[in-house]
């Protein structure tokens, strides 16, 4: 999967969602027809959606079911809730969280053993290209789901210097970890 003809799905188009999806189009060139969104309220999502060209959908089975790449995006007490109907689905994605405080062992427990997925904490600066992603070492992505991400939101968040005393350990299935301290764009946290 290509950074620039992944398909991205976010479940969940709040402000954080919102700010990533204007990084990817406006910053990193991604089209917004490769971006698809569900929440809670269709009408205020559509109005977000529309000015980006954003393909907005009422339920997450149909982002799931239209993209490679799946943003979970909703508060923390939700995840549970609104993935639990996808789970089975979701086994077959490369799964982004953005939902604060919810780490590797939650989502391995919630999609089951075998599934991609890897936590995030980005900040909203990332809709102007300017953003900081920290990203959790621990995770499940293959390789190419990992370069896919990398690629796709490399664009849009600023060089940090890495923070690590030792590197990551390595999840089964995950791609092979890179030192941490290489990563050019990626804060790591333990």
């Amino acid at each position: 999967m290509d950074a620039q003809s992944a398909r991205i799905g976010f479940i969940g188009f709040g402000n954080m969602a919102s700010a990533m999806a204007k990084g990817l189009i406006e910053c990193a060139g991604i089209e917004g027809s490769h971006i698809c969104a569900c929440a809670a309220h269709f009408d205020s999502l559509v109005e977000r959606c529309e000015p980006l060209g954003i393909r907005a959908f009422k339920s997450p089975a149909e982002v799931v079911e239209n993209c490679d790449l799946v943003v979970i995006s909703v508060k923390p007490s939700l995840v549970g809730e609104v993935l639990s109907p996808v789970r089975e689905a979701l086994r077959e994605k490369a799964v982004i969280s953005v939902a604060a405080g919810l780490l590797f062992d939650f989502y391995e427990d919630l999609l089951g053993a075998g599934s991609h997925h890897l936590s995030t904490i980005p900040n909203t600066p990332i809709a102007v290209g300017c953003g900081v992603i920290a990203c959790e070492q621990k995770h499940s992505l293959a390789t190419d789901e990992w370069e896919t991400f990398t690629g796709l939101f490399d664009g849009i968040a600023l060089p940090l210097r890495a923070i690590c005393s030792r590197p990551p350990a390595p999840s089964p299935g995950a791609a092979p970890p890179s030192p941490p301290c290489s990563w050019s764009r990626w804060q790591t946290a333990a």
